[in-house]
């Protein structure tokens, strides 16, 4: 949220402008890729919304300077599965969540809602039956009551980590590499599909030709 004129950024310039590489886009699209593909499976296309919400900003030295990438998306996304689903992201909305980033994922049997740190889950079970509702009338229904915090699943490596030593192994034994030159190179084609999605305001196909 913060532009530089009552409060310091809290991202360096850069991000902001075009020709240092910034954009939302460029930023978190690349990560959100491998998040979704590894949980869900393949992505056939992306319809992708962007604007940008801070036209104006100050840089480190205190200096005025256009934003000329987008601060904030929305893209609905079409998996290979048949299954739908929507990231939104931005720069400038202020939290009020259970975690700075989260991820919902709703199937018939029931729910998750994963964030940084803690998941937790609703079972059909346990779903509310809500039939309609009535704007003058408060159902009185208390929608985070009936969800239940998933157990923990033991003390979770720094990623970093992980993704070091797997790269480690990858050389030395030459065990198999998710994370290699294809897999970024699919990271950055995502961020790209969605780029040009929104000028055009048209789906676009995620080719799927590096095996994802």
């Amino acid at each position: 949220m913060f532009d530089g004129l009552d409060e310091p950024c809290q991202r360096p310039s850069w991000n902001y402008r075009k020709v240092g590489g910034g954009g939302l886009l460029v930023d978190m699209y690349s990560h959100f890729r491998y998040l979704i593909e590894g949980l869900l499976g393949p992505i056939r296309r992306v319809f992708t919304a962007a604007t940008t919400a801070v036209p104006e900003r100050l840089d480190e030295a205190g200096a005025r300077y256009a934003v000329d990438v987008e601060d904030q998306a929305t893209t609905l996304i079409e998996l290979k599965s048949g299954a739908t689903g929507v990231i939104i992201a931005s720069w400038v909305t202020r939290v009020r969540r259970d975690d700075l980033m989260t991820l919902q994922i709703d199937g018939t049997n029931g729910s998750a809602i994963a964030g940084l740190h803690r998941c937790y889950m609703q079972s059909l079970a346990d779903t509310p039956r809500v039939a309609a509702f009535n704007p003058t009338v408060d159902l009185a229904i208390d929608y985070r009551a009936r969800w239940q915090e998933a157990p923990g699943a033991g003390p979770n490596l720094n990623p970093y980590r992980v993704g070091w030593e797997d790269f480690l192994r990858h050389l030395v034994a030459d065990a198999p590499l998710c994370s290699d030159f294809a897999a970024g190179i699919r990271d950055v084609a995502f961020a790209e599909a969605c780029g040009r999605s929104f000028p055009n305001g048209a789906w676009v196909g995620f080719d799927d030709a590096m095996g994802g």
